[in-house]
């Protein structure tokens, strides 16, 4: 089926933690498709993913194809079906960087067998961690330090940065 596509619509339950709130099988195109040509195009990717895991959702399947643009806007699409909130921050943040380098690759064109650079594997790690540290930070035993959505923005300007450098983008 050419052009179908598996969308979900992404809520918050009362406490304020993402929900998949439906999906579906499309077969006309939503949205129009995003490429990642720019260092600014590859910020806007990784800062979509990060505004993704600030509703602590995980996507599982985090590439440049799952990516449209609709209204001037990047969405998601094709959400894998367990990606709902994760209790512990540490596996968390283990899911997204898996999703970051699922991303990294993509836009660098990797296979999945292929390992990206380790520039790019140290700066999702330290996404990870941010993102860790953001969820941690939603919980009562949070004692502060270096401020989590600060660490999270930090953190995924430098993966885009790792990212563009390896790929050669302008």
């Amino acid at each position: 089926m050419p052009g179908s596509l598996r969308i979900f619509s992404l809520g918050a339950d009362t406490a304020g933690a993402a929900t998949v709130t439906g999906g579906g099988y499309l077969l006309q195109q939503v949205g129009d498709e995003f490429n990642v040509t720019t260092a600014g195009e590859c910020l806007d990717a990784f800062a979509a993913l990060a505004a993704l895991h600030r509703l602590r959702v995980v996507h599982g399947d985090a590439r440049v194809s799952n990516i449209v643009r609709i209204g001037g806007e990047l969405r998601w699409i094709d959400v894998q079906s367990d990606c709902t909130y994760w209790e512990r921050p540490s596996e968390f943040g283990d899911s997204a960087q898996y999703d970051a380098i699922s991303l990294a690759k993509s836009v660098l064109c990797l296979g999945w067998l292929i390992q990206p650079p380790k520039t790019v594997e140290t700066a999702a790690k330290a996404y990870g961690a941010a993102l860790a540290q953001l969820h941690w930070s939603y919980s009562a035993y949070f004692t502060g330090g270096e401020e989590p959505e600060v660490a999270v923005a930090a953190a995924t300007s430098a993966l885009a940065a790792a990212v563009s450098k390896e790929a050669a983008l302008g």
